[in-house]
């Protein structure tokens, strides 16, 4: 199957994104596929021209400009509140072979889940869930820095991100781009329902520009310093902490590198 709609193109999926909905502006994307969550359909998605209210993990703004940038949701029905610490894990997974594919850049990982190009922030992905009575409803948020300069990023204090404009000097297609995202999480999202996250940690750790490093692990309380070794079973980051060995889950904290971003 191929398919185009306003805000995807190039789709050969089953169910991701073949219910489309494209918003010139919305507060997130996020947001409004979680109102919608019961009304649509898993597999639903949503992009929009401009947010006004885009968001990331641990509740920071998201700030974008007008047709800059992919913002694209995706609503996934059937996935346990265990399965959601690996699912940031799988989203990065497929947007870097899709970005990979389209572009030919070597798109890398930072745990858990932004997509890294030249040790800058490419692409943040942000999983949020809702509960309707016995039903778990996961929104899955994917921003893409596409069509930005430097002075733009600049002006929105972005210090640590880039764009595809900026590594190819090459304006990109944004619906291309979303409809190759979903292309590649549908695949990845059928081998994880076939064979668990192990089938595809290999795959991850190889991207992962996080694995090997000096890190710095932020929560709430304290920063402490670390090196992060693996990533484990659930999906959680491997570290070694004081001498012994830790693992930092997803939406308890957040890593950084010791001396930048990764």
């Amino acid at each position: 199957m191929s398919g185009a709609v306003k805000g995807l193109s190039g789709l050969k999926t089953r169910e991701l994104g073949r219910c489309h909905i494209h918003l010139e502006t919305v507060d997130s994307t996020n947001d409004y596929l979680k109102r919608r969550a019961g009304e649509l359909c898993h597999g639903a998605s949503a992009t929009a021209s401009l947010q006004t209210a885009g968001k990331g993990r641990l509740g920071r703004q998201w700030l974008e400009l007008p047709d800059k940038a992919l913002a694209l949701s995706v609503l996934l029905a059937g996935y346990t509140p265990a399965q959601l610490g690996q699912l940031p894990l799988l989203v990065g997974l497929a947007v870097s072979q899709g970005l990979e594919g389209l572009t030919g850049l070597q798109i890398g990982l930072k745990w858990s889940n932004d997509c890294i190009l030249a040790e800058k922030k490419l692409c943040g992905i942000l999983c949020e869930s809702r509960i309707l009575g016995n039903q778990v409803w996961t929104v899955v948020g994917i921003g893409v820095n596409t069509q930005q300069t430097a002075e733009q990023l600049c002006g929105l204090n972005l210090e640590y991100a880039t764009s595809l404009f900026l590594a190819t000097q090459k304006y990109w297609d944004i619906a291309q781009i979303g409809g190759e995202i979903l292309n590649k999480l549908e695949e990845i999202l059928d081998i994880y329902a076939l064979s668990g996250f192990s089938a595809l940690k290999t795959a991850y750790s190889e991207r992962c520009v996080t694995l090997g490093k000096k890190v710095r692990i932020v929560d709430a309380d304290r920063e402490t310093l670390g090196e992060a070794l693996g990533i484990a079973e659930d999906g959680g980051l491997i570290c070694r902490v004081d001498g012994q060995e830790k693992i930092i889950r997803s939406g308890e904290a957040s890593v950084r590198g010791l001396y930048g971003y990764t």
